[in-house]
């Protein structure tokens, strides 16, 4: 899926995506190592469907059975 979504479109789950709040987005964006892929356009922060799913794959941790 190759759509560009907004902060606020993840914070409201669109797309299927596990909803994240705005808060948490901007602690992800600030961080160095291990951080989520965007792009900013003027002002606006902008994140690509694949960019988040990418994200979420790698820091998915496996239970402890």
């Amino acid at each position: 899926m190759n759509k560009w979504i907004t902060p606020k479109d993840w914070e409201e789950g669109k797309y299927n995506l596990p909803p994240m709040k705005i808060s948490t987005q901007n602690y992800l964006r600030s961080k160095k190592k291990q951080a989520i892929k965007y792009t900013k356009n003027g002002r606006s922060v902008l994140y690509k469907v694949d960019w988040i799913l990418e994200y979420l794959e790698m820091n998915t941790v496996q239970p402890k059975v």
